[in-house]
């Protein structure tokens, strides 16, 4: 029995020096691993609270038989967000042309896809498929996880790099200083609408082509 319980005191005491001893480390990994699930069940209380609509989670065209994933879509009271989230730790540099984005951590430089590229294709598909929608009715944002730090700023008044936090309270500093029109709510049940049957259409599609392609 009390060799039983010296072991069970042993790993207690060595868990807490391991915790202890990487406990930036282990919360950097927690906040990564569960980024995605936090992020949009806190936009999605933001925006009840708002009474914003919201789609999570959706294939969108951007070309013929190609598609993108977008995180999450906000139909504000006078623009459309497209959103897509992007996991990094460390200090990060952002860009709006150049392809990569450069991310500092430990002295170790690492270049990642510059996700404002990606929401921009989106924004231009959807502007030339969805009747009515002008391009100018869409805002492109991009959700860093708590663990970066934005070393830099952009300037554009459509392209929008933020921390997980801050993405409501851009939203509202983006309406608040707009001086376009609002839209109608009958605009914004049509764009949702449109929205949502072409994710079901690309999803279909989707797993068309993966089907053939399982099946040569």
């Amino acid at each position: 029995m009390n060799d039983y319980l010296y072991i069970i005191g042993a790993i207690i005491v060595i868990l807490l020096i391991v915790f202890i001893c990487f406990n930036k480390q282990i919360s950097y990994y927690i906040a990564l691993y569960t980024s995605k699930k936090r992020i949009q069940k806190n936009l999605y209380k933001a925006c009840k609270a708002n009474d914003y609509l919201i789609i999570n989670d959706i294939y969108l065209p951007i070309d013929i038989n190609k598609y993108k994933h977008v995180d999450t879509i906000i139909f504000g009271n006078k623009y459309i967000y497209i959103i897509n989230e992007l996991k990094c730790v460390g200090d990060i540099i952002i860009s709006i042309s150049d392809k990569k984005w450069r991310v500092f951590h430990h002295n170790k430089l690492e270049l990642i896809d510059n996700v404002l590229l990606t929401n921009k294709r989106i924004i231009s598909a959807l502007a030339n498929i969805v009747k009515g929608l002008q391009i100018n009715d869409l805002k492109s944002i991009v959700v860093l996880t708590k663990t970066c730090t934005i070393k830099n700023s952009i300037e554009s008044n459509d392209e929008f790099v933020v921390l997980e936090s801050d993405v409501i309270k851009q939203i509202k500093k983006i309406e608040k200083e707009s001086t376009d029109d609002v839209f109608e709510p009958s605009e914004i049940e049509k764009y949702c609408k449109a929205f949502y049957e072409q994710g079901l259409i690309s999803e279909k599609n989707i797993a068309r082509y993966r089907k053939e392609s399982h099946d040569l």
